[in-house]
C-alpha cells in the first residue's frame, strides 16, 4: 500500500496493489481511493497498457491546454478525481500485460479465451474485496471502453454501469 498526494487534489489518495484470481488467470490492478477504510462502488478500467502508466496523472502537474508536453488526460479515467467522488478506482491489466500472467492475443481474445470473460472474472472479483461495496461500473475510452462493451456482453452481476466514450466497436 502506497499513499500519493496528487497535485491536483487536495486529499491523499491510497493505492494499493492487488492480485486476485478469477476462474481463468491471474491479474493484477492498482486500486485507487480516499482515507478510511469503508466500501465504497469501483470504477474499473482494463486495458493492454499497463495499469502504471495511468498513475502518472497523479504525479505529473497540471499542463495548460494544449499542452506540447502532456494535457493530463489519461484513458483509464482521472484518478484524483474519481476518488475525490468517493469511489475506488481500480485499473487493471488484462491477461497476458503489464503484471498479469497469461498470453495477450490481439484486441479480442487472450489465450484463447475471449476477454469478456476475463473481464467478468475481474469484475466479480472486485465486487468480493473488502474495499467494494458491491457495485462496479466500468470507466475509459479507446481500448477501455471496448473492454467495457466486452464486459456488459457477459452479464456480471456486479456490473451497474458502463460509460462508454469512445471505442472499437466493429468486432
Amino acid at each position: 500500500m502506497r499513499w500519493l498526494r496528487p497535485s491536483r487534489s487536495r486529499a491523499a489518495i491510497r493505492r494499493r496493489g492487488w492480485s486476485g484470481t478469477g476462474r481463468r488467470w491471474p491479474s493484477r490492478a492498482d486500486a485507487y481511493h480516499a482515507l478510511g477504510d469503508e466500501p465504497r462502488p469501483a470504477p474499473v478500467a482494463l486495458s493492454p497498457y499497463g495499469k502504471e502508466l495511468q498513475a502518472l496523472a497523479l504525479t505529473i502537474p497540471p499542463q495548460k491546454r494544449p499542452s506540447p508536453l502532456w494535457d493530463g488526460c489519461i484513458e483509464a479515467g482521472d484518478i484524483a478525481r474519481v476518488v475525490a467522488e468517493g469511489y475506488v478506482h481500480v485499473i487493471g491489466d488484462v491477461r497476458g500485460s503489464g503484471a498479469s500472467e497469461g498470453e495477450h492475443i490481439g484486441n479480442c481474445n487472450a489465450g484463447g479465451v475471449p476477454l469478456g470473460q476475463d473481464a467478468y472474472d475481474f469484475i466479480e472479483w472486485v465486487a468480493a474485496q473488502p474495499w467494494c461495496n458491491g457495485t462496479v461500473g466500468m470507466i475509459g475510452i479507446s481500448y477501455f471502453g471496448s473492454m467495457q462493451i466486452f464486459a456488459a456482453a457477459e452479464r456480471p452481476p456486479s456490473l451497474k454501469a458502463i460509460f462508454v466514450s469512445g471505442g472499437h466497436f466493429d468486432f
